[in-house]
């Protein structure tokens, strides 16, 4: 496999930025966080024949600091994989997911955040699904 990415900040004021991130590659699939778990960087072919598949996938987003401690994050992601025909029905093909969040450092080693995540994706079979979730956040460093 082989693999190609790029990514950058750019930053807009004070700590305000812009982030970017675009990979795409043979055999990629476990470097792009939307493929995690997926197990697509490998795949079946017809002739039941193992083989690397292609991915690609990237984000756009942007932090926005409230004050010294306080920030907001809004950034959408898409990832790929052109599935080698011998792939379960069931196998993940192209995905999109929406964030945003917010973030606090409560002390310096204390920070606590929320974010809601909506996410679409499309299947080797052609079915398609989407679904929201909110997380929370509590981290400690000791």
């Amino acid at each position: 496999g082989w693999g190609i990415g790029l990514s950058g900040k750019i930053y807009t004021g004070d700590k305000d930025n812009f982030l970017f991130e675009v990979a795409w590659g043979d055999g990629l699939g476990r470097y792009i966080n939307d493929l995690s778990g997926t197990q697509s960087e490998l795949g079946l072919n017809a002739q039941n024949q193992l083989g690397t598949q292609f991915a690609s996938g990237g984000f756009v987003g942007y932090q926005h600091w409230w004050d010294d401690d306080t920030r907001t994050n809004l950034y959408l992601s898409t990832a790929s994989v052109q599935l080698r025909a011998g792939q379960p029905d069931d196998a993940y093909r192209q995905g999109y997911n929406l964030g945003i969040n917010v973030m606090r450092d409560v002390s310096k080693n204390f920070r606590v955040g929320l974010e809601y995540i909506q996410g679409w994706l499309r299947l080797h079979d052609g079915s398609s699904a989407s679904g929201g979730r909110f997380q929370v956040m509590l981290r400690n460093n000791f």
